[in-house]
Parts: structure tokens; sequence; C-alpha cells
């Protein structure tokens, strides 16, 4: 299952709280052009994956085509490198 550290759940709602138009709003998981994950404002659509922040907000957002593949991943972050997704071994 994909972890999303508390650093990670903090800013990623942080992201939100300043950028989302209204509450239906996450930062969806997706592969970009050159098939690297990367994160994108989006509604909540039917059948994605919603992981939540404590307060119970939906912050990220995975379709059912790429959740299974992000079993292995961790979401997180740091001052230094931001907002990171990547394989954990």
């Amino acid at each position: 299952m994909l972890k999303v550290t508390d650093s990670a759940k903090k800013e990623l709602s942080r992201i939100i709280k300043e950028n989302a138009e209204d509450s239906s709003e996450g930062l969806r998981v997706d592969l970009n052009d050159e098939n690297e994950l990367g994160l994108i404002l989006d509604q909540i659509k039917e059948n994605d994956h919603i992981i939540k922040s404590k307060s119970g907000k939906a912050i990220l957002l995975i379709s059912p085509e790429i959740y299974e593949a992000l079993a292995s991943f961790k979401v997180d972050y740091s001052i230094e490198a931001g907002i990171t997704i990547n394989e954990v071994e």
C-alpha cells in the first residue's frame, strides 16, 4: 500500500489549501508524458482511492489504474527535496 508520511500529509494539505478552488479538490498522483509520477490539482472522481489528512480531508487522489502499481511507493516531504514519490525497497 502507498505510504504517506505525516510531513507529506501536512505539506499536501497546505498546498491544497493555498491552491484549491473548492473542497472537492485534492492532489492527483498521475503519470506525466515522460512516465514520471507527479501531482496535479484535480476533482475527486468515482472509484478514486483517497488518502486523507488527519482532519479527514482528501489530500491524495489515485485512480484505480495506477493504485496497485504504487503499492511499494512512499510520498514524503522535506524542506530540501520538497514532495517526493519514490519506490521503497
